[in-house]
């Protein structure tokens, strides 16, 4: 049962999980499983129960959509939960996922006969991408694998669930839009977003340094100079890119007290405007190349 797996899970120190988090692009599923080399065995036998025989347990499936609910139910008093909805709504359509956020409804409508549909039509072997960081040889990794997703359907099932097709780019109004919602509180949370430029296009990296230059939230971003060191409106402003399956959205957040919402909001489109009709300062541009190759290898620290 689950309590059991659990405990099997913790007694040899195994973390499994799966997310749709837009690591390899948004609208796949991604897992990740980590294990000590020498519980390699128990952990390969535990995950393979839990992808090729999924319980389902009533309880726990009720359980974790009363999580769920409560989580969406904690967010409607976050201004965030507001302006992230608000921002999805501008520059996607109804029918798209990103269009709009989930709800209680929509987490209590979710049968245990749905979670089974959806593990056979998304669970299969066909589209697997494996990467592995370890104490493996390459021969021990392809056997371990195999047995990893032994009696996993190379295929799904035919029209478990219907293919969508979504709008290559987001659909940003042609003019700029803003919206106000009254929210009782101190402070103000403020989203703007823009068009940027596409992940596979040539230049992305080019612009890529240009956005940790001006907005990528460190004390030296030109923005935070700007909004924070200059001003006193805020304690921090950040811009970042999301890439997606279906484009590029650019935009930027802060939190500030109410009264100086609005003059947050000029500031960044001033410095903004500076920013494209005078360019970067060259080199600040070197220090952000130094800073990103410096942080780019710091990540193999770790699996």
């Amino acid at each position: 049962d689950e309590r059991s797996f659990l405990q099997q899970m913790q007694r040899y120190s195994i973390s499994f999980s799966f997310s749709p988090k837009p690591i390899l692009g948004n609208g796949n599923l991604f897992g990740n499983l980590k294990f000590l080399t020498k519980y390699k065995s128990e952990a390969q036998k535990l995950v393979n129960s839990a992808l090729i025989e999924p319980r389902f347990d009533q309880s726990s499936v009720e359980r974790l959509k009363r999580s769920a609910i409560g989580n969406i139910q904690d967010s409607l008093s976050s201004p965030e939960f507001y302006t992230e909805l608000i921002v999805n709504e501008q520059i996607f359509s109804d029918e798209h996922p990103q269009g709009h956020l989930y709800g209680v409804k929509d987490i209590e409508k979710v049968s245990t006969a749905d979670l089974k549909s959806w593990h056979e039509a998304l669970l299969f072997r066909d589209l697997l991408k494996v990467v592995i960081v370890g104490d493996f040889s390459a021969e021990e990794a392809i056997e371990w694998v195999d047995q990893l997703f032994l009696g996993l359907p190379s295929r799904p099932k035919e029209a478990q669930i219907p293919e969508t097709k979504f709008p290559a780019q987001p659909n940003f109004p042609s003019e700029e839009k803003t919206t106000i919602i009254e929210f009782a509180g101190p402070q103000s949370n403020i989203a703007m977003a823009q068009n940027f430029i596409d992940i596979t296009d040539p230049d992305y990296m080019a612009a890529y340094i240009l956005y940790v230059d001006f907005s990528g939230g460190s004390f030296s971003s030109r923005l935070m100079e700007a909004v924070r060191e200059e001003q006193g409106l805020v304690y921090s402003i950040y811009g970042t890119p999301n890439d997606t399956n279906w484009g590029t959205v650019f935009a930027f957040k802060a939190d500030t007290a109410n009264e100086n919402a609005v003059k947050v909001i000029q500031t960044t489109k001033d410095e903004l405007k500076k920013y494209v009709e005078n360019g970067p300062d060259p080199e600040k541009i070197e220090k952000v190349k130094n800073y990103l190759i410096g942080s780019y290898f710091s990540r193999f620290t770790s699996t």
